[in-house]
């Protein structure tokens, strides 16, 4: 656990991208953006406790067909931006798993209008928190959550680390048989080649394409 994590009952991969450093000096204000894995499982107790945390906005990544039937508190607005709906299903196929890092690059040169999407709906989300989602809360949700930080300007090596605490987060419900993932087996010699990967992807992104400085300004 980081002091950025929040307990949200129903939830395991929940937290706070405020008081990440910037490389300039200051930090990412907190209770601006919060990165989680799938709400659909949030007990009445978590649903108060995401509505005591300021959240007036939801941003899910996921696709429709992932998204479980819940009854969602009013005074919340729920948005889709489905990242997985950009590409083409041979895009998908020949870029499998199309949520690595090593394949974030491409994503986002092939289909920059999602990280487009991604932006205006942050930009157009209500004064308050927001939290942006998918199911696991590591890929979709790391790309989305690696965008914002390092439009933010937030060095690589602090968004990388971010990114590899989700997962830890992820091989610690792996290790009780919950949530079978594939990144879970990898050894240190893959883990590190997922490093270099990620440094590679987070030193050539260029943000300013797809995010206005609005979305910045919302974050600091």
């Amino acid at each position: 656990m980081t002091g950025r994590d929040l307990d949200w009952e129903g939830c395991f991969n929940v937290r706070d991208l405020g008081g990440l450093p910037l490389a300039s000096g200051g930090r990412i204000a907190p209770r601006r953006v919060v990165r989680a894995d799938s709400l659909d499982g949030l007990t009445p107790q978590g649903w108060a406790a995401l509505a005591a945390y300021g959240v007036r906005t939801v941003i899910d990544l996921r696709n429709e067909e992932e998204c479980g039937e819940v009854e969602h508190p009013a005074g919340i607005d729920f948005v889709r931006v489905p990242l997985d709906t950009y590409p083409a299903p041979e895009w998908i196929e020949r870029w499998d798993p199309p949520g690595l890092p090593s394949n974030f690059g491409q994503y986002l040169a092939d289909y920059p209008q999602a990280a487009i999407d991604l932006g205006r709906a942050l930009e157009a989300a209500a004064p308050g928190t927001v939290v942006v989602h998918c199911a696991a809360g590591r890929d979709r949700t790391g790309l989305a959550s690696m965008l914002l930080l390092a439009h933010a300007g937030v060095a690589p090596e602090v968004i990388l680390a971010d990114y590899e605490h989700s997962m830890q987060r992820l091989l610690a419900r792996w290790e009780t048989g919950v949530t079978p993932d594939d990144l879970a087996t990898l050894d240190e010699a893959g883990r590190e080649q997922l490093r270099v990967l990620t440094r590679e992807f987070l030193a050539g992104v260029r943000t300013d394409l797809y995010l206005a400085e609005a979305v910045r300004a919302r974050l600091v």
